[in-house]
Formats: C-alpha cells, sequence, structure tokens
C-alpha cells in the first residue's frame, strides 16, 4: 500500500474502507497503540452509520483522555477484507484533523517512510 507525506511531512495513507465510494485519509501514528481513531463526524461524511458496541477511554496526543465509542468497519488491508477496530470520537473534528492508523494496525507490516521522495509504503 502507498503513502505520501502531506505538506507537513506527516506520513498519510488513503484507506479503502468497504461498501463507501471515498477512502478515509488517516495519519500513520506509531504513538497510538490501537487500529484506527476517526471523528464522528469523518464517518458520517463518508456515509458510515456505525453500530457501536462498547466504550473505551483513550489518551490523545495532547494528553488528554477522551471516551470513544468502539465499532468495527470493514476495511481493505493489504488487499484482503478486514475488519478494523474503529475508536470514535463524537466530538466534532477540527478543519485539521485527521483519522490516525495505529500500531494496532500495522503489527504484521512493515513501514517505510521516504522522506526525500516523500512516499510512504506498508507492505505485509
Amino acid at each position: 500500500m502507498d503513502g505520501r507525506l502531506d505538506d507537513r511531512e506527516q506520513p498519510v495513507l488513503d484507506l479503502s474502507l468497504v461498501g463507501v465510494r471515498e477512502s478515509l485519509t488517516v495519519l500513520i501514528d506509531t504513538g497510538f497503540e490501537g487500529e484506527l481513531i476517526a471523528y464522528q463526524n469523518q464517518l458520517t461524511a463518508l456515509g458510515l452509520q456505525p453500530v457501536y458496541r462498547d466504550l473505551e477511554r483513550v489518551r490523545l496526543a495532547d494528553g488528554t483522555i477522551a471516551v470513544t465509542l468502539v465499532t468495527t468497519i470493514p476495511v481493505i488491508w493489504h488487499g484482503e477484507l478486514r475488519s478494523v477496530a474503529v475508536n470514535v470520537i463524537t466530538q466534532e473534528a477540527s478543519g485539521e484533523a485527521r483519522a490516525l492508523l495505529g500500531c494496532q494496525l500495522l503489527r504484521d507490516s512493515m513501514l517505510d517512510v521516504d522522506f526525500p521522495n516523500a512516499t510512504v509504503r506498508i507492505t505485509r
């Protein structure tokens, strides 16, 4: 899977969600231990209406604790269908807020970031 560095030189990937025409651009965050974290309005904008199964507390990068709703969303990962656990933040995402792809989803992968060429590659 190929990603890129954004204009702030952060690694991002367009993640293919099953049943949705547009992909979800995610920031690859090796400091996040889960699989995926997103804002509810980001998922709603894509036409997703997730069914939530639990609540979970997560520590955000700024040190604050957020209570998230937990759901699963089918995605295409390494060309295969995979059910991914998503922590959903219910507050509105600011204009610069991105969904985060974390270490739990990367655990079977190699992440290569080539800063000079502004490329990102995730391989199995």
